[in-house]
């Protein structure tokens, strides 16, 4: 254990009992560690993995979890892709005293008998409300404890109460073959050939697969590969001057009009608008 980094309850304020940060990139987040207080992170945009417990997990918009006292863990890049997220630390007295209060210590314990943190996947509507309660800290005087006090404590009862109680059947590890093809479609190499080579990593029926994507990602295996080409191709279109049409190739799509189509459903701009935009912000930017 004395190979980890340990961080101890000295990084939150004593009085509001709480300690939140934006993370908006990966490589801010501290090397491999443990601490001696509870965290709840939101994954709020991209993805990650999560190496936790010797075991990692790949995390998306929309992961809530609930790392205890008791799991080392730090976060890597996955790929290319940024992430950003949200992180609320607080004592672990703190998260006692609630579930006590809600007669619920029970699932207090078995939260933290898992093996894995605690992990659930947000609808689009719990994510946003979510989303929006966490981000809205900012709005409180920083120096009226009490008032952070209070609106952290309502978050975590209803947080715990409704995500990870009335829902607890969602506490669950997404499968491992589901997290590998996540892994290995996330290559370009793989995502530009499209659902044929996410089929082949699966090894399984398309049935199968399709429902395990809805359940998990809440998305269909072709909106999930689809998501993919579009967000390398966005990249493309504002960090290179290659054509539009070599782009929708190298992304997999060989019909440019559908390729147009998909863009502009997905960023509700055409690709050629969309990079006239994006490299004029950038050059104004850096003027």
């Amino acid at each position: 254990m004395n190979t980890y980094n340990c961080f101890t309850t000295n990084s939150i304020d004593k009085e509001s009992e709480f300690h939140y940060h934006f993370y908006s990139n990966i490589r801010d987040t501290a090397d491999i560690h443990y601490h001696n207080f509870y965290e709840l992170f939101l994954i709020t945009k991209g993805t990650m993995i999560h190496i936790v417990n010797n075991n990692e997990q790949l995390l998306s918009k929309g992961h809530l979890v609930f790392i205890r006292d008791t799991d080392i863990h730090y976060y890597k890049k996955n790929s290319n892709m940024n992430c950003e997220f949200i992180n609320l630390a607080f004592f672990k007295e703190t998260l006692v005293q609630m579930f006590k209060y809600l007669d619920k210590y029970n699932l207090f314990e078995n939260l933290l008998t898992q093996l894995m943190p605690p992990t659930v996947f947000l609808t689009n509507m719990e994510f946003e409300d979510a989303e929006r309660r966490l981000r809205n800290l900012n709005l409180l005087p920083h120096i009226n404890k009490n008032r952070i006090n209070l609106e952290l404590r309502t978050i975590l009862v209803d947080f715990f109460s409704k995500y990870f109680y009335e829902n607890e059947q969602k506490i669950e590890l997404i499968p491992t073959w589901l997290q590998f093809i996540n892994l290995e479609m996330n290559k370009k190499e793989n995502f530009s050939k499209g659902l044929v080579k996410l089929y082949e990593f699966s090894n399984k029926t398309p049935e199968h697969v399709s429902r395990s994507f809805k359940k998990f990602y809440h998305k269909t295996p072709s909106t999930f590969v689809n998501e993919l080409r579009l967000n390398y191709a966005a990249n493309l279109l504002i960090h290179s001057d290659k054509p539009i049409l070599d782009i929708s190739l190298e992304t997999g799509f060989e019909n440019l009009s559908y390729f147009y189509t998909l863009f502009k459903k997905y960023y509700s701009i055409s690709p050629l608008k969309f990079r006239k935009l994006n490299q004029t912000n950038f050059m104004n930017n850096n003027t």
